[in-house]
């Protein structure tokens, strides 16, 4: 490692930025051209943990274990960039004057630069291939290696190959949320139907299976009258055992966690988490445009509920049930709002926030799953009053933040020698 001189000093954060000024022009010259800030962050109490690498300029970027993709915009000119993280050495480029790069997506082989009009070039994540150009077509998901697309000018789904070989096509386009897992692909119908959904077959496109919130009030007593209100999907959370996992939001009551089975899309469970709350008053238990998350390692459902509750729902339990934390003292210390998980990492031991810079210093902070305590954090004292980092990835080994100024913050891991 390049700072492996420090070992495990125990440095406030400003003070590790000032001493390693210096290795700014020096630790990695292939980046010359970037404008970077490198510095060593070590937590007191997490003396091997993160340090900070540099800053690019980013429109948006997307990240794997072993890269980081990054587009650029100026003067009509769009710049792709594909950076090796061992190194930080540019492993390919890509500049267009026709496709105005505004977004991009990772699947499972290839990476999609996206502009504004639904245009894409697709490329290869092994190399520089250029795989196919979809033209006014937006991509879903990736099937063994073809694409599901929304074509707008024939308005309709597709399964296609990157030559463009169209393999199904339903006069239907995907509404939100949606969700893929192996061959099925679930939706709500549309914007307006968020209460009905279906389950499509994606190797053949064929329509398996709906199902509309409404029946519930027949299958389940307790929504005969207190549930007897408008319902709809916030969010597809994962398949499990052969469960699909939802959030549903039922307005002005509260929100539950509903499972159904893939196969058949008939109910086999429903957590009302109004009834597993510990607050005295009533408020929605999961955010409305939710963001229940699965942990296929521990096998669990978690997320976060207004006022700072951490839920947890553990999978292997015959009979799940929620199990519910105040954080609420732990997180004001850090000026947190809950809307910030809408937008965090996670990895297997953390949870990484971002806090913009209302009332407070905007900064990033760690979240220990075990612990839940906050044993890591790192303050962005370069930014303005209106600096507010709106994004974060991790992985294995690096940290990402995006700023709403257009820059990314890359903090990588130091692991014990």
């Amino acid at each position: 490692m390049i700072f492996d001189t420090l070992g495990t000093t125990r440095m406030t954060l400003l003070f590790g930025f000032d001493k390693l000024q210096d290795f700014k022009d020096t630790v990695i010259p292939n980046l010359a051209t970037f404008n970077f800030v490198i510095a060593n962050y070590i937590d007191q109490l997490m003396p091997r943990f993160i340090k900070k690498i540099e800053h690019i300029k980013a429109g948006a970027f997307a990240c794997t274990r072993d890269n980081f993709f990054i587009i650029q915009g100026q003067n009509n000119t769009s710049n792709a960039i594909n950076f090796s993280c061992k190194d930080y050495s540019i492993e390919w480029q890509k500049m267009s004057n026709e496709i105005f790069y505004s977004d991009l997506k990772i699947s499972n082989h290839y990476i999609f630069f996206i502009d504004d009009s639904a245009n894409s070039e697709v490329y290869s994540l092994k190399n520089d291939e250029l795989k196919s150009k979809l033209l006014d077509a937006s991509f879903f998901y990736e099937i063994n290696q073809k694409l599901v697309v929304f074509s707008h000018q024939d308005k309709a789904t597709k399964l296609i190959d990157v030559e463009n070989h169209e393999y199904w096509s339903i006069n239907t386009r995907l509404g939100y949320p949606n969700f893929n897992k192996d061959n099925f692909i679930f939706s709500v119908k549309s914007f307006l139907e968020k209460d009905n959904m279906i389950c499509i077959d994606g190797s053949t496109g064929q329509l398996l299976w709906h199902f509309n919130l409404k029946s519930l009030h027949q299958e389940y007593d307790l929504f005969s009258e207190k549930w007897n209100k408008p319902m709809e999907i916030a969010n597809f959370c994962g398949v499990v055992n052969e469960v699909l996992w939802m959030d549903v939001v039922c307005r002005g009551i509260g929100n539950f966690l509903l499972g159904l089975d893939v196969n058949t899309g008939q109910p086999v469970h429903l957590l009302d988490i109004a009834e597993n709350r510990f607050m005295v008053y009533p408020f929605d238990m999961i955010p409305t445009d939710g963001r229940t998350t699965y942990d296929a390692k521990r096998n669990i459902l978690f997320g976060f509920a207004p006022d700072w509750v951490h839920w947890q729902v553990d999978l292997s339990e015959k009979s799940p049930k929620i199990k519910m934390w105040d954080l609420s003292e732990e997180m004001t210390k850090h000026h947190a709002y809950v809307s910030a998980y809408m937008n965090c990492g996670i990895s297997d031991s953390h949870i990484f926030f971002p806090v913009g810079s209302l009332g407070s210093t905007p900064q990033v902070f760690a979240l220990n799953r075990e612990t839940l305590k906050v044993d890591w954090q790192y303050f962005f004292t370069e930014g303005g009053q209106y600096f507010t980092p709106t994004k974060v990835e991790v992985t294995d080994t690096h940290l990402y933040v995006l700023d709403n100024t257009g820059t990314l913050h890359i903090f990588e891991k130091i692991e014990d020698n």
